[in-house]
């Protein structure tokens, strides 16, 4: 349920309880047993993912009677400012994986089934195509299919490991037999899906990657908001630096970005960041090796990347 208060003249504000329909990030939808007028005032309650409050201004942009329905009326409120839906809501959250499959019919069926899983599809036939892709765009996941013909797939994870795609790189393929995950693993994939691929295997893969948002803790201030939202737009392109970095074993400028995002993780009032940081930074000053060193970023990324604007 939601809590939804509009303005009447003269007496102050109405509470209501609500069911929402349509949410969205620039309004709501709900259904009333009456009438309410075109810009009426309102004050919607949401509650977010982590079960804080919020308190979002807007105003009825319309006010529809539900035929046969005897009293409902479908009331439309457009908020005052638009709000970040992923906060309230993880399947609201849209992602994007690239597919590298040679089969046209195969990609079509994933496209589709991802489409209806909130999952924007990339596809492509070309291995080699799909590591220039995948370096200078930003994905949430790769499939790849292991036994593409004309390449191998195993030498594409590879290289998109070393040109720095620090995301999930999920193989696809045929094969079955003992030590087949730590062939895999070996050269630089996160798991493995037996063909063919299920719509089962599809939903685990995209629940996996649904995170809770991470929400500042100066999120409530009005002042600092703004702040904090152009913080977290810009922390994808920040991500990006530190796999391009990482992936040219750059480390005197991984450091350089890893302690501005430790520092200014901490002034926004994004701890998790800023903690994560600190562990990339010392597995660095330490010398503990690639391995612990990719395994520390790729947490600080996941950190990075679950970042929430202030609404």
């Amino acid at each position: 349920m939601m809590v939804v208060e509009l303005a009447q003249h003269g007496t102050g504000w109405v509470r209501y309880e609500v069911a929402p329909r349509n949410l969205s990030q620039s309004g709501v939808a709900f259904l009333l047993g009456h009438f309410v007028y075109p810009q009426t005032p309102c004050r919607v309650q949401l509650v977010d993912r982590q079960k804080r409050k919020h308190v979002i201004r807007g105003e009825v942009v319309r006010c529809r009677y539900l035929e046969d329905s005897a009293t409902l009326h479908e009331v439309g409120v457009r908020f005052a400012e638009q709000i970040s839906i992923g906060v309230f809501s993880g399947n609201a959250t849209r992602l994007r994986f690239l597919m590298v499959d040679s089969d046209p019919a195969i990609r079509r069926l994933v496209g589709h089934l991802l489409k209806s899983l909130g999952v924007e599809l990339t596809s492509l036939d070309d291995g080699r195509q799909a590591v220039e892709t995948a370096t200078t765009d930003d994905f949430d996941l790769v499939l790849l299919d292991m036994e593409l013909p004309e390449c191998d797939g195993f030498e594409i994870a590879r290289e998109l490991r070393h040109r720095g795609f620090r995301r999930p790189i999920v193989a696809v393929t045929s094969q079955r037999g003992e030590g087949i995950r730590g062939k895999f693993l070996e050269a630089g994939c996160s798991s493995y899906v037996a063909k063919p691929i299920t719509p089962e295997t599809l939903t685990d893969l995209v629940e996996s990657l649904r995170v809770e948002p991470l929400v500042s803790l100066l999120a409530d201030d009005p002042e600092t908001a703004p702040l904090i939202d152009t913080f977290v737009m810009e922390l994808p392109e920040r991500v990006s630096r530190l796999e391009n970095s990482f992936g040219q074993r750059d480390y005197e400028m991984l450091t350089r970005l890893i302690r501005m995002l430790k520092s200014e993780g901490a002034a926004y009032g994004f701890q998790p960041i800023a903690e994560a940081a600190g562990r990339v930074e010392d597995a660095i000053s330490r010398e503990y090796g690639d391995a612990t060193i990719l395994e520390r970023l790729d947490e600080l990324i996941r950190t990075c990347l679950s970042a929430s604007p202030s609404l």
